[in-house]
């Protein structure tokens, strides 16, 4: 459920385009496009603090030519139906979840409309909140996120960014896969609970899953208005439904560890392999 919300999406990366010098009688400002947003580059290409003094005249150059190269482009094509199709997808998807729940359990499926109107009349309304699956599925993830920084495990660049920086991602996973499942397989009975339990509770892990989706997705649109943050190219719309759907920030991240990255496998992928043992 987690993957379900567009905070976690993967970011794209695109070809920049073509550099172009401002002359004397036209500011920068002016002569860049209006879908794009510019800014300095001294910071990534200078020193620490932004200034050049001292810097040879052939790396002087390269970052006079490189200060108006765009970072920041303005979306103009819409994925998934644009500003609508986002909403019906985020209200949608959590019903689909309590539907595929309801319509199929320990009775039996529902083979048809009729079934399921059957099943749907004389079920009980379930409930759907439960501050236990709740700190189940927070902990979970804080652990995933604990084990994501603080794992030993090599420490990769990734792709150069349009700021021609990289950031670094820990290749750890696997072993996060075994020490997480050690933890569910051995913790669950310490506190009185077993691996039944999860099957038990499906719907109220699901409920507390689309919680924090929605609580990661909402931090990460936050920050993404942060100075210097990057954008995602799909993401900058300036529609706040549609960008908090795609995912606005390119590299959210809290200090080292990366949301995205983490999100996108480590809670949801491998907390299936905690889950079908209960089942």
């Amino acid at each position: 459920a987690t993957a379900n919300v567009g905070a976690v999406l993967m970011p794209r990366t695109a070809a920049s385009p073509a550099r172009s010098r401002p002359t004397k009688s036209a500011s920068p400002a002016k002569s860049a496009s209006p879908s794009i947003v510019t800014r300095p580059m001294t910071k990534v290409l200078g020193r620490k603090d932004g200034s050049t003094q001292g810097m040879p005249s052939a790396k002087m150059a390269t970052l006079k030519e490189r200060s108006a190269e765009p970072v920041q482009k303005v979306t103009t094509e819409f994925e998934f139906g644009g500003p609508l199709g986002a909403t019906a997808v985020m209200i949608s998807l959590p019903l689909v979840i309590v539907g595929l729940y309801a319509g199929c359990g320990r009775n039996g499926c529902a083979s048809g409309l009729a079934s399921a109107a059957a099943m749907f009349k004389s079920m009980q309304i379930p409930q759907l909140w439960d501050w236990t699956a709740a700190a189940v599925v927070f902990g979970w993830t804080a652990l995933h996120f604990a084990l994501y920084v603080l794992l030993p495990g090599p420490r990769v660049e990734g792709v150069v960014l349009r700021d021609g920086s990289r950031l670094k991602y820990p290749i750890n996973g696997h072993l996060a896969l075994w020490v997480s499942l050690t933890a569910c397989v051995h913790g669950l009975p310490q506190l009185g609970m077993s691996l039944s339990w999860l099957y038990d509770h499906y719907l109220q892990l699901a409920i507390a899953s689309c919680a924090l989706s929605t609580v990661i997705s909402l931090y990460s649109y936050a920050v993404s208005f942060a100075d210097g943050c990057m954008l995602a190219e799909g993401g900058n719309s300036r529609n706040p439904v549609y960008d908090f759907f795609i995912g606005r920030p390119l590299n959210p991240r809290l200090g080292l560890l990366d949301l995205k990255a983490c999100c996108e496998l480590r809670p949801g992928v491998i907390g299936w392999g905690g889950i079908k043992p209960g089942v």
